[in-house]
């Protein structure tokens, strides 16, 4: 079977070969950054139920790939940001890693952000999210590309006047992702649910 041309882009921590580093959050016992299970385990409205992890996130990433890194004006926006560089050039620039946003001692995954990154290639993502990515990638792929925005330099200041607050989310109308837009979404991305508003994790 021929390598998917985005796969040497893209590492899923804790299922990928390669060695990944966890960086600590800003905000350690709230929420750290670790490795997925092979499988996400989860019940829905009473019901168990379990996703490919792997699947998923490669599904949503494909998206990112082939839709909005191909999509004009999703790169030209991201080349206005800070950083100045497409998200075409971003994703050239080397391998990104996926990780798991972990709750801290005493916090469910609804306590948590939906996405984190550390500013250069990791971007973490709430299980939650994952989640709601099986059954639509593209609830996912606007949580990773929020996270890549703000990895190509947009704010993180949820203080700062429009449009400066919401430049990351603003990313989604632009890069084929206008649904998942959320107007609220100001510096960082706190979780929303509305696809799954019954789903916990087992």
């Amino acid at each position: 079977m021929a390598t998917r041309h985005w796969a040497r882009r893209l590492i899923i921590a804790g299922i990928s070969a390669a060695a990944v580093r966890y960086p600590r959050t800003g905000v350690p016992r709230r929420y750290t950054v670790g490795p997925f299970d092979a499988m996400i385990r989860f019940s829905q409205e009473g019901a168990p139920r379990a996703i490919n992890t792997a699947t998923t996130i490669e599904q949503a990433w494909d998206y990112i790939v082939s839709r909005s890194a191909t999509c004009a004006d999703c790169n030209a926006y991201f080349r206005s940001l800070q950083k100045h560089q497409t998200l075409e050039q971003l994703l050239n620039a080397g391998d990104v890693t996926i990780a798991a946003l972990v709750p801290g001692a005493g916090l469910s995954d609804a306590d948590v952000p939906r996405g984190w990154n550390d500013g250069a290639r990791l971007v973490a993502v709430n299980l939650l999210d994952v989640i709601a990515g099986a059954s639509d990638r593209t609830a996912l792929a606007a949580t990773i590309l929020h996270e890549l925005a703000h990895i190509a330099g947009a704010s993180t200041n949820a203080r700062a006047l429009q449009p400066e607050a919401s430049e990351a989310e603003t990313a989604l109308k632009h890069c084929l992702l206008t649904p998942q837009f959320d107007p609220n979404a100001l510096g960082i991305l706190l979780h929303r649910d509305p696809m799954h508003p019954q789903t916990s994790l087992v």
